[in-house]
């Protein structure tokens, strides 16, 4: 199961108790889909199915319509290629009426959306989006990315979706395919909450739990990164340490080093891998690290001299 369909079935799992939230729900799936068609003495809707679900979608919509308007509406499924639909079929004046006038909101009259729903509650905007992105919205894994989207034909009720999203402060992008608008969210922090604001609890703690899970990746990355820099740069120095004393030996010059120095040089050469910790810790008896990087650097210098003496002049 996808998680836009995951999300999708926790938004249809539950209706509100309330007569003004039911009816902002409806309108809502009614507004974000294309317009009902006239059929006969009806209206036909067209419900996009999620993947994989049915049952409890077709359920979901025909309570909405019993509980608000007394309607038991005809439901039948129709397949066409990979998309899934149901087509609601019902007959109510009331609902119809409304519809146009909803389709002829603009920006300039949008106090006509909390006119027409009757918006009572705080529970009613919020509802209102749910039935808009049941009807038309999408959202990503948030494994893979942060995407949420609600198409809805360029018409007047883009500019009332866009008016009303900035009323609720969450200002999407938006985006023009084919004479539709798609109003686009692309942040971790707009997605949580926009699918908190419409209810959909169980994928809010979903994206949460997946950005906790990816930073704690991206600080073991981090780590990781950092010890294996300061590993390279480790051997990186030994290496240096190492070319200069193999160098002093092919032309049989440690022994002519003074005697701790000699003991450092065979330890070095002896022991390649080690860190200076542990070479420091091999000699006996033990020296320090800075007694160990002191010795070390002595004889870089000896070798500096002997390879390069004009520069030392």
């Amino acid at each position: 199961m996808s998680y836009c369909t995951q999300i999708k079935d926790e938004l249809v799992s539950h209706t509100p108790k309330n007569t003004c939230c039911r009816k902002s729900l409806l309108y809502g799936l009614l507004y974000g889909s294309q317009l009902p068609a006239v059929r006969g003495d009806g209206l036909l809707l067209k419900y996009p199915l999620p993947a994989k679900t049915t049952e409890n979608h077709a359920a979901f919509i025909s309570d909405l319509f019993q509980n608000q308007y007394r309607l038991s509406p005809e439901i039948t499924f129709e397949t066409r290629g990979a998309h899934r639909y149901l087509n609601v079929r019902y007959h109510h004046k009331q609902i119809l009426k409304t519809l146009a006038l909803l389709s002829e909101a603009t920006e300039a009259n949008q106090e006509r959306l909390a006119e027409l729903l009757g918006l009572r509650c705080a529970e009613c905007t919020s509802n209102f989006v749910r039935g808009v992105f049941l009807a038309s919205g999408t959202v990503n894994d948030p494994q893979k990315s942060y995407h949420l989207e609600v198409k809805t034909p360029a018409d007047g009720r883009a500019d009332l979706l866009c008016s009303l999203f900035m009323n609720i402060d969450s200002m999407p992008g938006s985006t023009r395919r084919s004479g539709d608008v798609g109003f686009i969210w692309k942040s971790g922090a707009a997605v949580v909450e926009l699918l908190n604001f419409m209810g959909a609890t169980t994928g809010v703690f979903d994206i949460l739990n997946t950005q906790v899970e990816r930073e704690i990746k991206n600080n073991e990355n981090r780590a990781t990164n950092c010890d294996t820099r300061n590993i390279e740069r480790s051997m990186s120095a030994a290496a240096k340490y190492i070319s200069a004393i193999e160098y002093l030996a092919e032309h049989h010059l440690l022994d002519s080093l003074p005697p701790d120095l000699q003991a450092t040089a065979k330890l070095r050469i002896g022991h390649p891998e080690v860190s200076l910790r542990e070479l420091a810790e091999l000699h006996n008896p033990a020296i320090t690290k800075s007694g160990l990087n002191h010795r070390l650097e002595k004889i870089m210098a000896i070798y500096e001299n002997i390879k390069n003496p004009a520069s030392q002049a």
